[in-house]
């Protein structure tokens, strides 16, 4: 079987969180589904580390009036490609594309914005 780095190791890697983006819109998702959780132990840990990797330095990114434009030109270059996306994921693209950053996720939608857009992506796997 082949070994994986860890999400925590690349991160490492690249230099740690305070080189590091995340969107407004991945701290929306990631937020809702700690709130989903029912109460307990699991919930109260997941929020806790959740704060503690947003007051750790890592940017986030607005979705800007650039990123709403770029939203509008990828939907529809994606759209005449025949590629489906959600709000979320297409919004995220946007925002990397508008600030000229690369995304890293395990989400193969932003490969196909890659190929379609010219998004710059790596895929980091769990």
């Amino acid at each position: 079987m082949e070994q994986r780095t860890s999400i925590r190791t690349k991160v490492q890697e690249v230099g740690g969180l305070s080189v590091l983006s995340t969107s407004t819109i991945t701290v929306a998702e990631l937020y809702y589904g700690v709130m989903i959780l029912p109460e307990g132990h699991r919930k109260a840990n997941l929020l806790t580390s959740l704060e503690n990797v947003l007051g750790g330095g890592i940017e986030v990114k607005p979705f800007s009036g650039a990123a709403a434009k770029t939203y509008a030109e990828a939907g529809a270059a994606l759209r005449r490609a025949g590629v489906r996306y959600s709000f979320q994921d297409l919004a995220i693209a946007s925002i990397a594309l508008a600030e000229d950053r690369t995304v890293a996720s395990n989400d193969r939608f932003f490969k196909h914005a890659q190929r379609v857009c010219g998004l710059m992506f790596e895929r980091w796997e769990p």
